[in-house]
Order: structure tokens, then C-alpha cells, then sequence
């Protein structure tokens, strides 16, 4: 641990003035995987209504 002792006192130098962290425009929750697939059973069910619209409309087209 003390061999990166000289890179922890520059690094802290360097970033004494910087303000380091989140910023306050960092969301605070983040999606749960249960969300996520929510969003994507709305997706593939959009996407599935696409194709038999169009499915359909190019065989009544013939």
C-alpha cells in the first residue's frame, strides 16, 4: 500500500481544487432489471405489430 503513496499525494494535489463526486444532475435511482424488461416487452410487441401490419399489407396488395 505505501508504494502508491507519491501517486495518492500528487493525485490529491492535483484535485485539491477540483470538485470531485456526483453531480447533482446524476440520476439517483437507477433502472431495475424488472423496468428494463417491461420497456422491452413494449418494444417487441410494437415491433411485432409492425411487421404483420406490414405483412399483411404487402400480400392484399397482389
Amino acid at each position: 500500500v505505501n508504494y502508491f503513496d507519491p501517486l495518492l499525494k500528487w493525485l490529491k494535489e492535483q484535485n485539491k481544487e477540483e470538485n470531485t463526486g456526483w453531480s447533482a444532475s446524476c440520476p439517483s435511482s437507477i433502472p431495475t432489471p424488472s423496468a428494463l424488461a417491461a420497456g422491452s416487452a413494449n418494444l417487441f410487441i410494437s415491433i411485432t405489430c409492425f411487421v404483420l401490419c406490414v405483412f399483411f399489407a404487402f400480400f392484399q396488395i397482389r
